[in-house]
């Protein structure tokens, strides 16, 4: 890479903006590259999303060029979709995609900064798809991370030269069902579990309970809710535990904690922000990726 060059990366989601920002992958990348970093993202105005950003001189943000399909491009999608193992597609169909999506948002921002590479943070996005057809028809390289373990049986939209996966599970998916070459993927585990793994973040279950004001003397049960799949049956189940304890049904005393989904209707759990029933674990910064 030339130093004049810039690396582009890709913030389209919360997870990919805690992984970047949060945990300090962006510091990171700074201290490897002399390159600068252009932080492409729709939170390009949100105030904290830019205090985390803007680390280092020689990182700026730009907005997601608008995204625009042809009619057409959703019934190829469709019958993309249904080829079980389309992973010889994987690295044509991008040529009938250029035709099918206006990537010249694209084109216009990676030549008014040339870029060395191109950074998908979520292949599984159409906007990481935009990224990539641009990237792919000016010779740029793209490398991609898995937001999340379950992207590749899912099926990816991008397809990064390199691809970063969590574990061997998903290298042999990406291999078998998107066409990767073995040495085009790289087993990077899941970043965003990494600080669990430090030894300074990690503390005795008795220092954990008290920081949340819990009892350590008692059993604990979590209910880690599974977001707006299940609709208001979350809140139910909650309810019907806490009436369990009230009527004095568990051998041995137990206390709640609720951590909830970050897509969530917060709505149905609200009654309980505050309540010594339970401890609510909520996400409380909006986010507009």
């Amino acid at each position: 890479m030339v130093n004049g060059e810039s690396i582009y990366i890709l913030i389209n989601h919360d997870a990919t903006r805690r992984d970047f920002l949060d945990l300090g992958i962006l510091r990171h990348l700074l201290q490897l590259c002399p390159q600068r970093v252009v932080l492409i993202s729709p939170a390009f105005r949100e105030q904290k999303f830019l205090e985390q950003a803007l680390i280092d001189k020689r990182v700026t943000v730009q907005p997601v060029p608008a995204l625009s399909e042809r009619r057409l491009y959703y019934h190829w999608r469709k019958f993309r979709k249904r080829c079980s193992n389309a992973g010889w597609l994987a690295w044509h169909d991008w040529r009938l995609e250029r035709c099918l999506l206006d990537v010249s948002g694209f084109t216009a921002m990676f030549r008014s900064q040339p870029a060395a590479a191109v950074v998908l943070t979520h292949p599984g996005l159409l906007s990481d798809r935009f990224a990539e057809i641009a990237a792919r028809s000016m010779g740029i390289r793209t490398v991609g991370m898995l937001a999340s373990w379950d992207h590749v049986p899912k099926g990816l939209l991008a397809h990064p030269d390199v691809l970063g996966v969590w574990n061997g599970i998903d290298q042999q998916g990406a291999i078998e069902k998107e066409g990767y070459r073995r040495e085009a993927t790289r087993v990077i585990g899941p970043t965003s579990f990494d600080p669990y793994f430090r030894p300074e973040t990690l503390k005795s279950r008795g220092e954990f309970l008290a920081s949340l004001g819990l009892d350590p003397r008692k059993k604990t049960i979590l209910l880690a809710t599974g977001g707006p799949i299940f609709e208001l049956a979350q809140a139910s189940w909650l309810e019907e535990l806490l009436q369990a304890r009230r009527q004095g049904r568990f051998p041995v005393p137990v206390q709640f904690v609720c951590r909830t989904h970050p897509y969530d209707q917060m709505l149905q759990f609200m009654k309980y922000v505050g309540s010594s029933e339970v401890h609510l674990d909520y996400h409380t910064r909006f986010s507009p990726v």
